[in-house]
């Protein structure tokens, strides 16, 4: 093993926040069971520094990151935080509301979202030219509907914000049918793409 994984060590880059996250993941791990509140200041993807006071649910990785997806009381709905974001969290006395305290069924999480990304739970269908086994594994709640010569018609539920994120990154070998609002919104992406190499 020493042998095959050697040239993959000698050329590993450290991701770019380089920041220490066992403490951290050890930390939120018993947030979660013991149900604490918590106070965090967190940097958003804009850079801007905001504060939430959360209820941690489930600690998940995903595409290099590790996410916490907690109940906000600000937002009052379910949000994911970036671990290496936040910048200081402070444990509270209160207890968290019975109906927050529910076991988040992060399992399931993971068969409808793509990167991480929140949205809207949808049912798209789309039609696809590649591999057929790649989609169907990137969309786990999917099926294939429909037969064509050099294509199928794949039916999948999902978040929707993430899935164009992946189906946009499958160029040509994708066309999406429904619905019909999601389907204006990737018209409209693609077309501020193209204004990137036109202007």
């Amino acid at each position: 093993m020493n042998w095959i994984i050697k040239n993959e060590q000698s050329n590993y880059v450290e991701l770019q926040h380089t920041k220490a996250l066992l403490q951290i993941l050890w930390e939120f791990s018993n947030y979660i069971v013991k149900h604490r509140l918590l106070n965090i200041i967190y940097t958003r993807q804009d850079k801007k520094q905001v504060t939430h006071t959360i209820l941690p649910k489930a600690i998940i990785f995903s595409d290099y990151y590790f996410y916490v997806v907690s109940y906000s009381q600000d937002a009052e709905k379910d949000l994911f935080f970036r671990l290496d974001w936040i910048i200081d969290y402070t444990p509270l006395e209160k207890k968290a509301g019975h109906s927050q305290n529910l076991r988040y069924e992060d399992g399931k999480l993971r068969q409808n979202i793509q990167y991480m990304t929140p949205g809207e739970l949808i049912t798209i269908t789309f039609e696809f030219s590649g591999t057929v086994e790649a989609a169907l594994d990137r969309f786990p709640n999917s099926k294939v509907i429909k037969k064509l010569a050099d294509s199928v018609v794949i039916e999948a539920e999902t978040i929707d914000q993430g899935a164009m994120m992946w189906l946009l990154s499958q160029g040509k070998r994708i066309k999406v049918l429904s619905p019909a609002d999601f389907k204006a919104k990737m018209e409209q992406e693609i077309k501020k793409m193209l204004q990137n190499y036109t202007t």
